[in-house]
């Protein structure tokens, strides 16, 4: 049986959060991409969350990893929506 409970909202939310993120990420527009890249990064609150609840540290190593390729995704779809040549 499903129990709401704040782990359960948690893992709703961020899954959520992932799927919007993801269908923004897809589009053509760079606005609406730094959209989806906005999303992600607030998509990493619950995530942590869950890392924490779950005694999962080690997976902690990989948040830096993810929260630079999600920054440098970031600034890459900026200077597309800019016009910046790279």
């Amino acid at each position: 049986m499903f129990d709401v409970n704040l782990f359960n909202g948690a893992q709703i939310l961020d899954q959520m959060i992932d799927f919007v993120a993801l269908y923004l990420l897809t589009s053509q527009s760079a606005k609406t991409r730094f959209y989806g890249f906005a999303l992600g990064l607030a998509g990493f609150a619950p995530a942590t969350f869950l890392v924490v609840v779950t005694e999962m540290w080690w997976l902690v190593l990989c948040l830096p990893v993810w929260l630079a390729i999600e920054l440098k995704g970031a600034v890459g779809n900026w200077r597309a929506a800019q016009g910046f040549k790279a």
